[in-house]
């Protein structure tokens, strides 16, 4: 997830059905005239600037600014956004990928000002854009987050670990998980995470006749041991 900014999560609808369509050739026409743009773009032609050095020669590259609304509504977001990430609710991994929106939405409303032929200082309209983007991709950020957090997914890598480093038999049983005691592997969380390494095909799973109850027995996969 932190390396992945623009992540959606998807939302199947359980009903599956045929498409058999060509592309909207518009659509598409439109995306390349703004891609070739921007691949074409002429710094002195949206009136970018540039520092100076101490030559006096142009020095970096050319940039744009928020113009004064724009700059309004991104200190009043980022003052929201800097308090979220001062609090003690998000996940580790939740706070450091929001924390690189303090440069996304910025990037986001330049892109959104010039794919919409503007040029000078960033407006307001692709300022609420970008923000807008944003919020949606912090929902779609926190479900990502969620689905990597909770006990049976941390059980699971804790596991994997254990085997790697050959603290666990490459045979084993669910209650040569949790017996030991690791950190993350309990009684509770181990049979749900055993489950997902089974379902990812991290191990495969029989059953061992032990003369009383049948014993669930669970081989590594060698491949996910590298």
């Amino acid at each position: 997830m932190l390396r992945v900014g623009l992540l959606v999560w998807p939302d199947p609808d359980g009903a599956w059905r045929e498409v058999d369509r060509g592309p909207d050739s518009e659509a598409k026409q439109a995306a390349y005239r703004v891609y070739e743009g921007l691949h074409r773009l002429n710094p002195k032609a949206i009136g970018a600037h540039c520092d100076t050095g101490q030559d006096g020669e142009p020095d970096g590259i050319p940039y744009l600014r928020f113009d004064e609304g724009a700059l309004g509504l991104f200190k009043e977001w980022r003052t929201d956004l800097e308090a979220k990430l001062r609090g003690a609710e998000l996940h580790p991994a939740l706070e450091s990928h929001l924390a690189k929106y303090r440069q996304r939405v910025p990037g986001l409303a330049l892109l959104l000002h010039l794919a919409g032929g503007g040029t000078g200082p960033v407006n307001d309209t692709a300022t609420l854009q970008a923000m807008a983007w944003a919020d949606y991709l912090d929902t779609q950020a926190k479900r990502s987050s969620a689905s990597v957090s909770t006990p049976e997914v941390t059980a699971a890598k804790a596991i994997l670990k254990r085997l790697r480093n050959g603290d666990l038999s490459r045979r084993f049983s669910s209650r040569d998980g949790w017996r030991p005691g690791w950190t993350n592997v309990d009684r509770e969380s181990v049979t749900a995470a055993l489950s997902l390494r089974v379902e990812l095909d991290w191990l495969s799973v029989s059953r061992s006749d032990t003369g009383g109850r049948p014993a669930m027995v669970y081989a590594a996969n060698p491949k996910g041991l590298k």
